[in-house]
């Protein structure tokens, strides 16, 4: 959530790059009341920002909801699949994926 907040206040806001470590700590301290020790460690955690890939996080909340709805969807449909899982055979899986996803697909 700080990091989303952090963006918003980058592209709404006009929050300048050096004050990111800074407003980072802040927001740690009084959300969770955690001292970040470095850059490293707060608003450098990953390579995200360092690489300009601003907005990239909800991606993985977006991909975390679709995972878990084929998921659902595929034991439905085929039954439990941690024993699929286990029998090692997981050609059933990957049957169901080719046709009621990956066929589907477009860019």
């Amino acid at each position: 959530m700080i990091r989303y907040e952090i963006e918003k206040m980058i592209f709404n806001e006009g929050l300048k790059v050096e004050d990111i470590p800074q407003t980072w700590n802040k927001m740690m301290k009084d959300w969770f009341g955690i001292e970040v020790p470095n850059d490293s460690l707060g608003c450098l955690q990953d390579i995200h920002w360092s690489m300009g890939a601003f907005g990239y996080f909800p991606t993985y909340t977006l991909g975390n909801l679709y995972a878990a709805q084929l998921l659902q969807t595929m034991s439905e449909e085929l039954g439990d699949i941690d024993e699929i899982i286990k029998s090692g055979d997981w050609s059933s899986m990957l049957d169901w994926l080719r046709e009621k996803s990956i066929k589907r697909a477009q860019l």
